[in-house]
């Protein structure tokens, strides 16, 4: 039987065994308990960013986007979620800020039990 001559994707260091510490640099960097819940609470403030935005913008859609088509309703939700996006990580209303402190005191209340 013939074998093909073709290459072998690349395979990244760290999967091919070596325990060399240089070789694992390109080893996924895990995130740290702080930067997860950073990154959640960045994320519920957006949920909520886009519920309000997406209630108090319907008079200026209704204003200027006055068909109700598919065009303009994902026009309107790519624009809310744009601007829910960058109002959270602006940290524009201070949701994330509170819940970062809960839930940091909650992990560490709950690793010093342990």
């Amino acid at each position: 039987m013939e074998t093909s001559s073709t290459p072998i994707p690349s395979v990244p260091t760290w999967a091919k065994g070596l325990n060399n510490s240089a070789t694992q640099s390109d080893l996924p960097q895990l995130k740290t308990d702080e930067a997860k819940v950073a990154e959640v609470s960045k994320q519920f403030e957006a949920i909520i960013l886009r519920n309000f935005l997406k209630d108090s913008l319907k008079p200026l859609f209704e204003s200027y986007l006055t068909k109700d088509n598919s065009q303009n309703n994902i026009y309107r939700y790519h624009l809310v979620d744009a601007l829910s996006q960058s109002m959270a990580e602006r940290q524009s209303l201070g949701i994330s800020n509170v819940l970062q402190m809960q839930l940091k005191s909650h992990i560490t209340s709950k690793g010093s039990t342990k």
